[in-house]
């Protein structure tokens, strides 16, 4: 069975290239087009493609309304962007909107039909430049959560004796504190941090400024 999909821009030039690149493929199908989002959420509903081919520029409900109002409907699509805006806010942004892909409008004809058939399967899809963008929010996402976690005093200690290169035998005799009582507060310590390595968690402590070792 083809792929059905709904092709909604509001330049018509766009439209047509999109549409003349999918009707080379026979296992696609553009079930219909809409030049603004108000008629994208209208035509939608009546035609349910399987994939929505979407800008985010659009009048009358630009692409981001039209993603909260898809999320939050009976009827729900799956949506692949296609934008010239390769701005992080932007793909960020219709990601937690629950898009399944986003592809740029400078990709070629062979990535847009491999984005579509890889949505299709339940696959998300980014073009590869916006990836490494996505992956360093991800880690700088990551990394702000780390810094809200809530550390006790011991811990905090324990981590800057760990720094200071200290085994735990010695930790333990600077603390009046068993080995053992040590190393089950070490891996506390870590798991409440997610860290794997010593080396992780010195790190964590240096941008944290619980060390001050460079």
């Amino acid at each position: 069975m083809a792929i059905k999909v709904m092709i909604a821009d509001d330049h018509k030039i766009v439209r047509d290239g999109i549409r003349a690149i999918l009707e080379k493929e026979p296992d696609i199908e553009v079930a219909g087009e809409a030049e603004n989002g108000r008629e994208l959420l209208d035509k939608a509903a009546a035609l349910k493609p399987d994939i929505v081919l979407m800008d985010i520029s659009m009048p009358q409900t630009d692409g981001v309304g039209a993603a909260e109002i898809f999320r939050d409907a009976d009827y729900r699509p799956k949506i692949l962007v296609v934008s010239m805006h390769n701005e992080r806010h932007f793909v960020d942004k219709m990601l937690k909107l629950g898009v399944s892909g986003y592809v740029l409008k400078n990709a070629s004809a062979t990535e847009l039909v491999s984005a579509i058939k890889r949505v299709k399967s339940g696959k998300k899809y980014l073009s590869p430049e916006l990836l490494d963008g996505v992956i360093d929010n991800y880690r700088s996402q990551a990394e702000h959560d780390l810094s809200r976690i809530a550390l006790t005093e011991r811990e905090t200690v324990i981590i800057r004796k760990i720094c200071e290169g200290k085994m735990s035998k010695e930790i333990a005799f600077d603390l009046n504190l068993s080995k053992k009582s040590i190393d089950l507060i070490r891996s506390q310590i870590m798991k409440k941090l997610q860290l794997q390595t010593t080396a992780e968690l010195i790190k964590f402590a240096i941008k944290q400024g619980i060390s001050e070792l460079e």
